[in-house]
């Protein structure tokens, strides 16, 4: 760990920004990005939380001027959220839990914010599909395609992409298998971010923020 786990990145590959987001999670395995209201979710599978992150007056996420809400995955079944993606279409989430092997869709209730389910003390409401009927052994990575309206999941078991509809039906599968990667995908341009192994965790399409956990530092270009 270099001081920073947090970076923001151009399409071609160059720095932007960095920022850290030790102050509420060591482990922040995926990344989701609402560009409406600059809001950048975090996933961490430790604490089995998602993050809401709003940067402060100096614009920027992982500094010290952010403030943060967060809601719990483990109340409504995920108990190993790993991917995660803002669907600006719908304005809801999807999360790939791991271990559990299905994604979660999250949304926000009647006062229109994610504030947790009932059980919790919020007003959120989580539907459910599972993906191991499809062959996927280790949900890690997710995204939407804006333009298929389709969500892309990222599968570190099989080394496979599989892209379903947002209710769960298999529309295709690419063989990532001759890709040095990890989780990354870039829906947007179904092309994969390359990711050095055991290293990046999370990937934002939307602005190219990039997270490493535990304190390793990921790389990432477009292939």
């Amino acid at each position: 760990f270099q001081g920073v786990n947090l970076y923001q990145v151009t399409r071609t590959g160059s720095l932007a920004d960095t920022g850290v987001t030790t102050a509420f999670s060591n482990e922040p395995v995926g990344l989701g990005f609402d560009p409406a209201t600059n809001t950048l979710f975090v996933s961490d599978d430790q604490k089995d939380r998602i993050f809401l992150n709003q940067s402060g007056p100096d614009g920027r996420h992982g500094t010290s001027d952010d403030t943060r809400t967060s809601i719990s995955t483990s109340a409504f079944g995920s108990l190993d959220p790993e991917g995660i993606e803002y669907d600006a279409s719908s304005g809801h989430l999807f999360v790939s839990d791991g271990d559990g092997r299905e994604v979660y869709e999250v949304s926000p209730g009647p006062n229109g914010i994610f504030n947790g389910v009932p059980a919790s003390g919020g007003d959120d409401v989580v539907t459910h599909f599972d993906v191991a009927v499809l062959g996927i052994v280790d949900p890690e990575g997710i995204g939407v395609d804006t333009a298929r309206d389709t969500l892309v999941i990222s599968d570190r078991g099989s080394k496979d992409v599989f892209e379903v509809s947002k209710d769960g039906l298999l529309v295709q599968v690419a063989d990532a298998g001759g890709f040095d990667w990890r989780f990354g995908y870039d829906a947007n341009h179904l092309e994969m971010n390359h990711w050095q192994p055991e290293l990046g965790e999370g990937i934002s399409l939307h602005r190219w923020w990039g997270s490493s956990s535990s304190g390793r530092t990921g790389r990432s270009r477009a292939c």
